[in-house]
Parts: C-alpha cells; sequence; structure tokens
C-alpha cells in the first residue's frame, strides 16, 4: 500500500466469482472516502464500491473462471488526500 499499512485486502472465492473486501486498519472507525474495485485478466471490469465508509469496502465480485484477477485500492485521508492509491497483482489464476 502506498503511504504505509492502511488495510487489509481480502480474496474469495466461490468457484464462479472472486470476491474482494477491503477492511480498514488506518482511519478505522472514521469515515473516509474509500474506493475499492476488482477486474480479471479477460478485461472484464468487476463491481466497484466507493463512499464514505468507517470499516471497510465491498463486496465487490467478478467473473474469475479461467482468468487471473486484480483489485484497486484507494482511500483519502481526513483532509480529502488521498494517500493510499494502490493496485494488486494478478492472482487467483
Amino acid at each position: 500500500m502506498s503511504g504505509g499499512e492502511a488495510g487489509w485486502l481480502y480474496d474469495y472465492w466461490d468457484g464462479t466469482k472472486n470476491c474482494s473486501v477491503f477492511v480498514k486498519t488506518e482511519y478505522a472507525g472514521t469515515k473516509t472516502w474509500t474506493n475499492l474495485s476488482i477486474h480479471n485478466s479477460a478485461g472484464v471490469s468487476g463491481d466497484h464500491d466507493y463512499g464514505y465508509f468507517t470499516t471497510y469496502a465491498g463486496p465487490v465480485r467478478v467473473n474469475g473462471v479461467g482468468v487471473c484477477v486484480s483489485e484497486f485500492v484507494a482511500e483519502n485521508d481526513l483532509n480529502g488526500n488521498q494517500f493510499v492509491n494502490w493496485m494488486s497483482g494478478n492472482h487467483g489464476c
């Protein structure tokens, strides 16, 4: 994560879809703008979840059969400045 450890990204697989949730550790319990999206290596954009959250963003899902997936996480600090702007590498292939 950019700017230090801001939270944990949890990934799940149900046999068809990959699902991800971003749980905040930095500013946990405080509403900050947070964005989570998921994509697969076939170029398909999955769900997006963004807004002012106190604890977590997600879950987001995308078709994961026969492809890799990656997630994008962004979070702002209390002044509205983006301090996380992170894209995971492909995984779950």
